[in-house]
């Protein structure tokens, strides 16, 4: 709701009001969100780094390794 606020402010004033609330939601979802991988296994927060991590490698490399299908002309 604050964030539509922000988005739909009339003035700066009204914007200025709003953001203080919006950090304060921002903050009560990342608490949640660390508290929630907390809860998790080590060995899943380690799966999912890994996958992280190989998509990222893949997205680097994909390109870097790609051929060209006329090489020769």
């Amino acid at each position: 709701m604050a964030s539509a606020a922000c988005a739909l402010a009339p003035s700066a004033g009204f914007l200025v009001g709003a953001r203080p609330a919006q950090g304060a939601g921002a903050a009560t979802m990342a608490s949640a969100s660390s508290g929630f991988y907390a809860g998790m296994r080590l060995s899943a927060v380690i799966a999912g780094g890994c996958f992280v991590c190989g998509a990222i490698l893949a997205g680097l490399s994909g390109p870097a390794a790609r051929t060209t299908p006329n090489a020769g002309s």
